[in-house]
């Protein structure tokens, strides 16, 4: 594996990267990571950073249902039958991606995934949002969306397709995903992901003997807001190709790690046993799991003579462990493992946070740093400022975060005259007129049809099991007079485009839908139109129920919302 892996490195992955760049481009990909690929042979190239050595950017693929929204447990069968290992996809994948970006001086910290495909119909704005967060706050900041098809709708190959030749009713809420996307990834490039843990992959040791995978400790630092890379041996075999500098705290090349986890392993290398020892001189903490290794696989067991004094722990005690050394940097309370903290220094300093779970979070949430900063919300690109308390020389923020929404602190004086703050639905409520309800196909967008009144929530679901489309509602308002007047929508399925007087207030893809219509409300009589765009799954089930791909990725009839699926209040403040 050793030998392989080397040779797969210089003649495979190094040799088309020097092409590549002699002809003015970039080379970029990714292996077969699934269910731990990456570190082996026949369906990968044997070790994801050799085998991504002479690439551009770091490169991982989310396809078929591999990231799941709390989906770390889920042992769900995909595609050919194969079990799913969610602690891989869920808190390695990403990461692998982020650290090979981070100790390759030649990737510059850039990292790409591709994503969204293969999930089938069902997947929709909402889960690409999540799947998009999920990756962007562990430090991916491009990425190559799958897919679009040529090919006559609805192709069964690897859907959803984002424009399905303008069947899709998602395609403009897919373009504001985009904007999203960019805000982020902007202000997370060219700059540095601050982990100060460093995790050693396991490839060598898998290749030789008993072995953790590195998931095992990664999970219990994720599930803590403790940032991490994964590092192979070779930044200690070839100190000069990685820029690693010895010490406390250890340097290879941008990144400063402040403790090294090595998952159990009964064989190690000598190139890591020898810098292992160098370390734990220093004053590094090198932690063992679960166990010290047994020998050395490639020389003299009389190198782990020095590393019998390491401190070995078990994964429950990693994390208090790692408390000792004043990490995690964002520390959240009341605790949470589902929320996940970036904390990046470009050419702006800020913490990247994203709920993850499937409820909100509201809390504090404490930070290394007493100075002027301010809230930016990346989705309505809009800054708020802060609610906090200077703790000596952290600062103690409270933080209010709904499922799959994300937040960002900057660690800079804001513009006073750029600050607002989020949607308030405060105040009295506004009754509503009686609801209007048409649909159309997203090919026939905008000719609704089949107008007819009804009440929320909605049943379209299981009055129009079929349907996909667009799906219209309409409903009036009185406003009393001047003053603050917000909309909130608890929940539909999927993407929501508001309309106040025929002027829309912009498209949202994520519950709760909150939106300020103070600029678009006038006093008087007001109409109010909401336009909720479904996936397409359930027009296309039984179109493409019986094709062997769409079987082979395990198709299950349509469970999926249609229209509005919650409640839409209107919230009045008199000035």
């Amino acid at each position: 594996m050793d030998a392989v892996t080397w040779l797969v490195r210089q003649s495979f992955s190094r040799q088309i990267g020097d092409w590549c760049r002699a002809h003015g481009v970039q080379y970029i990909g990714h292996v077969i990571e699934d269910n731990n690929a990456h570190a082996r042979t026949a369906t990968s190239l044997g070790h994801y950073f050799r085998g991504l050595d002479g690439q551009d950017m770091s490169g991982i693929d989310d396809i078929g249902g591999q990231v799941l929204p709390q989906g770390e447990d889920v042992l769900v069968t995909g595609t050919m039958g194969k079990a799913r290992d969610g602690e891989f996809y869920h808190y390695m994948l990403g990461n692998l991606a982020a650290s090979a970006a981070a100790i390759e001086p030649g990737k510059q910290g850039r990292t790409m995934c591709e994503i969204f495909g293969n999930y089938g119909w069902a997947e929709g704005v909402r889960l690409e949002k999540y799947l998009a967060d999920h990756f962007m706050v562990r430090g991916v900041n491009n990425f190559v969306p799958h897919a679009f098809s040529p090919k006559p709708f609805p192709d069964p190959d690897c859907p959803p397709h984002f424009y399905a030749h303008g069947h899709n009713p998602q395609y403009r809420h897919f373009g504001e995903l985009m904007r999203y996307m960019n805000r982020v990834t902007t202000l997370t490039s060219g700059g540095v992901r601050i982990a100060p843990v460093a995790v050693l992959y396991h490839g060598e040791a898998e290749w030789a003997g008993k072995a953790m995978l590195s998931q095992k400790p990664a999970r219990a630092l994720a599930e803590a807001q403790i940032e991490y890379d994964c590092i192979p041996c070779d930044v200690f075999a070839e100190r000069d190709h990685y820029k690693t500098v010895l010490g406390n705290p250890l340097r290879v090349n941008t990144q400063n790690y402040r403790a090294l986890v090595v998952p159990y392993a009964q064989f190690i290398t000598a190139d890591f046993a020898k810098a292992a020892a160098e370390l734990h001189r220093m004053g590094l903490p090198v932690l063992f799991v679960d166990g010290l290794p047994a020998g050395v696989c490639d020389g003299d067991d009389s190198l782990l003579e020095p590393l019998a004094d390491c401190r070995v722990l078990g994964l429950e005690e990693l994390v208090p462990e790692m408390k000792k050394l004043a990490l995690p940097e964002a520390a959240f309370s009341p605790a949470s493992t589902y929320l996940r903290a970036m904390h990046y220094r470009g050419e702006c300093e800020l913490f990247f946070f994203v709920n993850e779970a499937a409820e909100g979070y509201r809390g504090t949430v404490t930070i290394p740093y007493n100075g002027p900063c301010c809230w930016y919300d990346p989705w309505r690109n809009a800054v708020y400022p802060v609610q906090g308390t200077a703790c000596g020389n952290d600062l103690r923020l409270k933080i209010s975060l709904e499922p799959s929404h994300s937040l960002i602190l900057l660690l800079d004086e804001p513009d006073a005259s750029l600050l607002t703050g989020p949607v308030q639905c405060t105040g009295r409520t506004l009754p509503l007129e009686g609801w209007r309800r048409s649909v159309c196909a997203g090919i026939d967008y905008p000719r609704f049809e089949n107008e007819e009144p009804v009440s929320l929530p909605d049943h379209l679901a299981e009055e129009q099991p079929a349907f996909s489309g667009f799906v219209r509602y309409e409903s009036a308002f009185k406003l009393p007079g001047k003053g603050k007047v917000a909309l909130e929508i608890t929940d539909a399925y999927e993407g929501v485009e508001v309309f106040v007087n025929g002027q829309s207030a912009g498209i949202q893809i994520v519950p709760p839908f909150r939106y300020d219509l103070t600029a678009l409300a006038k006093p008087g009589r007001n109409t109010l139109t909401i336009e909720v765009a479904t996936t397409l799954e359930r027009h296309c089930y039984d179109l493409t129920r019986d094709d062997p791909r769409m079987k082979m990725r395990g198709l299950a009839a349509p469970s999926c919302g249609s229209g509005i699926t919650g409640q839409a209040t209107i919230f009045f403040e008199e000035e």
